[in-house]
């Protein structure tokens, strides 16, 4: 980060990142549930993809809780594994519910998630702004990106 009062990338355009994890574990909660809902009144209702598509997103509820959100992190452009598993199951979830018809809220809260995964890989160090972009920093995975990161 630029600064030590929670900003974070090379300007700290995104603000205080404490915020931005807040945001996500609220928005990821109020997203689980609304998601159980929905395939409970859709064609998927009782199937094998229901349970799946539920349980990733159970997964993924927990990787982001599992995140620290301390304001006080001087951790932010460190590699993290809680915020590379979130981003890892973030992933998967992305792949299981664009293929699920979605109501116009659900997707708008889902595109929310996005917003701050993709905020929260810049602040640790990922290059969202190209599909597949580097990992600043030497030393980690030879400058390449997960195969999983769709950002």
């Amino acid at each position: 980060g630029y600064n030590n009062n929670g900003a974070y990338g090379n300007n700290g355009n995104y603000g205080n990142m404490s915020n931005v994890v807040r945001s996500l574990k609220d928005r990821t909660r109020d997203f689980v549930r609304q998601l159980d809902r929905e395939l409970d009144y859709s064609r998927t209702n009782g199937t094998r993809r229901e349970d799946q598509i539920n349980q990733q997103a159970k997964q993924f509820r927990d990787a982001v809780n599992r995140i620290n959100n301390n304001g006080n992190n001087n951790n932010w452009g460190r590699r993290d594994n809680n915020i590379e598993r979130a981003l890892q199951v973030g992933s998967q979830l992305h792949r299981a519910v664009s293929r699920v018809r979605l109501s116009y809220q659900s997707q708008t809260l889902w595109s929310s998630i996005n917003r701050d995964l993709q905020m929260l890989g810049n602040g640790y160090g990922y290059d969202t702004q190209n599909n597949r972009g580097n990992r600043t920093g030497a030393g980690w995975n030879n400058g390449r990106m997960p195969s999983w990161w769709p950002y």
